[in-house]
Order: structure tokens, then sequence, then C-alpha cells
């Protein structure tokens, strides 16, 4: 190939985002073990016997890795679900398969890695650890329905219905392996990133295709590389294909501050007739994942171009700009450069609602930040912190009536929240229910009967800071905290004094290290409600926990107040405000 000396020019370039499908694969996964590490894969996925087309493991892998060898996690994520305490195996039909030690690494989109047969006492997670890409989570064992050692891997989407921690495979594949079956030896380059892959918050970091930020995704394409030695133009290229990619480059890097960054990408150079005039590239990180494109690698020899000022890059997940030679072109007619990358952070993350600030934020159930399902609630009332809304407990396993409050955190750090409980609440088992945007957290039960005011939420069984109340939290990933009325205590019949009352009242939420007091927010109406509780909890002639909706009419609101004036039951003594 000829080329023609191209003095370097650098272009802002307009640019067509092609909306929000994803070109590449969603995560990008690598091999679940160690780097430059070779193995034999005994079983690949839709090949029959236990991973069978019509099977929940049609799509997953077993590895030939013995037993003590290392696992690692194909992507960054949060433990989910961790068992590594049995002792047990048995063979392919023993039934024992329960008893299979394993992780459970959730990823901000909704899927799920599932890694299966690990040795007891080898994993040291737990719910709710972050963990990077290439980190050791466990250790090969004899854990439940297995024949001989081996690492069973698959995609799964979160939270099936069945078994909590097992669920149905998912089409996947590798980044650095592609999709290898039985009896391909492969060798993992699930390889940690080095310091040279760190974009510091105040710097500008600038990526080669021939650095170890570079990893050239496995396919069937062949990789060749142009260097000119005179200079500084070198960089790798593959012919291009019409349909589906046969090979895709990742500039991988972390950020030090998740915030908004300007993303370039250096042309290769080309001369007037070899290169594609319409690749498209993605710039990801976690769940925001963005093609930009089609970008005319030709017209733009050798020149900077920018792909956008303001990309949302997060601290916690590996970020990429990724391209695959996949154009509209004739397959073979043209070739797809892999040169350079330019980050650069611009500006913070600012959430466009429910913004949680560094020092300190109460969330009103009154507000936008507060939404309910199920259409029967007791609205407005007096008391709380500035009015409360409230529900009648069940004993039903599932929740009628939630309350979500919405977070959007503007920094990744842990932090503390606490609920408001007016001194009308009666409920001794509420229930709140933390996501973080990877997990689901079942938090510590409040006893809403025995103090009002401000309450501390807590964790117990989970980490050392979830037991003392500190949570982790993601900027640029939504959070929320929700309640449900599911307590274990009965609905009774409309008007039955028995039934208790779960209230819904502001939060407050601040990062841990500011050392934060709920009682410091101002001063807002926390009398309760004058004279006695009413007898009269809501509910139809078939028992269910319906409430009467203040926000469907002043039918409502007078049925709420007639309940209210229904006199039945002393008024218990105000309690103490409190921040345990």
């Amino acid at each position: 190939m000829t080329h023609a000396r191209h003095a370097l020019v650098t272009a802002a370039f307009a640019l067509c985002a092609l909306g929000s499908g994803l070109a590449f694969a969603a995560p990008p996964i690598h091999a679940p073990w160690p780097c430059d590490v070779e193995r034999q894969i005994t079983q690949g996925h839709n090949t029959g016997s236990s991973h069978s087309s019509d099977s929940f493991d049609a799509w997953a892998w077993d590895v030939g890795l013995g037993e003590g060898e290392s696992v690692v996690a194909p992507y960054d994520g949060v433990v989910r679900a961790v068992e590594d305490g049995f002792d047990v195996s048995c063979g392919i039909d023993g039934g024992c398969w329960r008893s299979t030690n394993h992780v459970v690494l959730a990823f901000d989109d909704g899927s799920e890695a599932q890694i299966m047969h690990l040795r007891m006492g080898s994993t040291g997670l737990r719910v709710g650890q972050l963990v990077r890409r290439g980190q050791k989570v466990g250790e090969i064992g004899l854990s439940g329905q297995i024949t001989a050692a081996h690492l069973h891997f698959h995609v799964q989407n979160a939270m099936c219905s069945s078994e909590p921690w097992y669920c149905k495979s998912v089409s996947s594949s590798f980044v650095d392996i592609g999709d290898p079956g039985y009896p391909e030896r492969v060798t993992s380059r699930n390889c940690e990133l080095p310091q040279a892959c760190i974009v510091g918050a105040s710097d500008s970091l600038m990526i080669d295709d021939s650095s170890a930020c570079f990893i050239d995704a496995a396919g069937s394409a062949t990789w060749d590389r142009y260097d000119e030695p005179s200079d500084s133009y070198g960089y790798r290229y593959v012919p291009n294909t019409n349909g589906d990619a046969t090979a895709t480059g990742y500039w991988r890097f972390r950020v030090e501050e998740t915030g908004l960054y300007r993303v370039e990408v250096q042309m290769p150079w080309w001369d007037a007739s070899a290169g594609s005039s319409s690749v498209t590239y993605e710039v990801g990180s976690g769940t925001v994942r963005t093609p930009v494109g089609p970008i005319n690698q030709i017209a733009n020899s050798a020149d900077w171009v920018v792909l956008g000022e303001g990309f949302l890059l997060r601290e916690e997940t590996e970020s990429y700009v990724a391209l695959s030679n996949e154009t509209p072109e004739a397959a073979g007619s043209t070739l797809v450069g892999f040169d350079q990358v330019r980050i650069t952070r611009v500006g913070d993350y600012v959430p466009e609602s429910c913004a949680v600030g560094r020092e300190g934020t109460e969330v009103e159930e009154s507000g936008e930040c507060f939404t309910t399902t199920g259409e029967n609630w007791f609205d407005d009332l007096p008391g709380g912190r500035d009015g409360f809304r409230y529900s009648n407990s069940t004993a039903e396993a599932n929740a009628r009536e939630v309350g979500t409050w919405q977070l959007n955190v503007v920094t990744s750090e842990p932090y503390e929240i606490w609920v408001h409980v007016p001194d009308a609440a009666e409920t001794t088992n509420a229930k709140y229910r933390l996501s973080n945007g990877y997990v689901d957290l079942e938090l510590d039960p409040v006893d809403q009967s025995a103090e009002s005011g401000w309450i501390k939420l807590t964790r117990s069984g989970g980490s050392d800071d979830e037991a003392r109340g500190w949570f982790n939290l993601y900027a640029g990933l939504p959070a929320s905290l929700s309640l449900g009325d599911a307590t274990g205590e009965p609905f009774h019949a409309a008007g039955d004094e028995r039934n208790t009352v779960v209230a819904f009242d502001s939060i407050a939420i601040a990062p841990a290290a500011l050392g934060f007091d709920p009682n410091a927010l101002e001063d807002k109406a926390d009398d309760a409600l004058d004279g006695e509780w009413g007898s009269a909890r809501g509910g139809d002639e078939g028992g269910c926990a319906c409430r009467a909706s203040a926000r469907s009419g002043g039918g409502s609101m007078a049925l709420a107040l007639l309940g209210l004036l229904a006199l039945r039951r002393p008024r218990r003594r105000r309690r103490t405000t409190s921040t345990r």
C-alpha cells in the first residue's frame, strides 16, 4: 500500500449519532481465567449433552481448569450472589446442583455472569462488592453436579424467578476468545489494565493501537500493521465486511473520576483509494454506550476527529472506544484502520433530576422524586416532615403498594440514608430495599411503631460498612430506595382497627464522609394527627389491601378523613426523635 506524507490537522467533524442501539456486544466480557493462560474448552455452547439447544445452558461454556486454579472477573461488576460453603459433589444426574459454589456478577445493563463449580472457601467476596475485570473471584473445586473439575460460565439476565442465582443463559461471546467450541484450546487475554490506561481527573490520555490499552477482539479477520519509521504514523487495519463484523478493536481505559469527557480518534494515514468512507465508532462506559458515525476515514486521513464533547464516563466501570470492520460498502472493497484515541475530561457529572449533592439532601414523598405503584393511597396527611402518606400492612409475599424515592448521586462513594418516621406509623416490620443500579439490597427492617423522627438504615449480614449504614452508590447510575406494604402483618377487612399503618415520609441522604446529621435540616411540620388514629384502614369486599387515593379527587380525601375521625384507639404518646 502506498502513502503520501500528510500534515496532522486537528479537526472537529459533524457526526451523526446512530441512536440508542448498540453496535457491539454488551458488555464486552473477557475470558474468565487469568491472562496468558491457555486452556481447553471441554464443552461449548449448543453442543449437546448438558449444553443442548433447549436447555438453560445452551449458551454456556465449560473450561478445563483444574482444582485450585483461579477464576477471574470477565468484566467490571458487582457481586449479586455468592456461595462458597459447600463441600458436596455428585455425578451428572446426582441431583445436588443446588449445592454448587458460585459467584453471580451483576453488570449495570441488567445482565450477569454466572461462575460455577468453585472450591469451598475460595471466594472471599460479599454481596454488593465491586470487582474489576481480571480480579480473582474464586478457585475451581468439585462442588455441585460435576464429573470432573472445570469452570462453568454463562451470561444470564438478572433475577430469574425460579432460582435466584441460576438463570437461563443468553447469547453472548468473549471479546478476546470469541465463541470457542470443543476441543478448542484458547489463551485468555483478560489482562489487568496498566496505570498507563488510567485517565486522571485533570489529564488527557492518548492511547495508541500498539499499547497494552488496545485489544484486537477475536474474530476471523487477519490483522495487519502499517508502520512509517520516519514519523509517528503507524496503525493496524483489516478488510471491511458487509454484514456481521469479523474484527473489532477496543481501546480500553478507566477514568479516576466520573464526569464528562471529550473523545477524539485519529484516522489512519490512507491513500486516496484504500480506506473506508463509512465506519462507526462506539464509546462505552457501563450502560452508556453511544455509537457515532458514519465517519469517512479517507476524507479525514491522518486527522483527529472529535466523536463528542460530553460523554459520561464512570469510574467504577471500564470504559472503551470500539471500532468494528462492518461497513455498508461491498465486503473486502476497503480497509478499516485502527489508530490512536484521546480522552480529555471537560466537566463534572450533573444529574438531570433527583440530584443528591455533596452537602446532604432531603427527598420528600410529596415531590417528583417519589413515585408509587398501586392505585390506592392515603396522601398528604398532617404530621411527618411536611405531611406523609400511608398504606396498610399486608402479609402477602409480594407488595401491592410500593413507594420509591429516586436518587442520582453526583459522586461515586459510600452514602448514609435516613428515613423519617411520623408518630402515626404502626408497622413493626417496614422492609426497605436499596437499589444501587447493580444489585438490590434488603435492608434491616425498621420498627416504625417504636420510634419517630430520623432513623438511619443499616444492613446486617453484609459488609462492616453496610452494618453501620454506609452504602456504595455510583454517579451516573440511578439508584432508588423503596418500601412496600408486604410487612407480614395481615390486612383485615375495611374498618378493622387491627390493620397497621406503613408510613412513607421524607428521606435524607448524604456522603458518609460528610458526617451529616439529618436533624440539622430545616424544621418542618412534625406534628402528629390530632385525636386518635382512625379505625377505617381501607379495603374492599374481597379483603385486598386497597387504599383510598387523595389524588383521585375530593371524594377519596373525604374517605381518608372519615377514617381518621373514627375514634377507636388512644393516640400513642409522642416518641423521642432518634438517629439510630
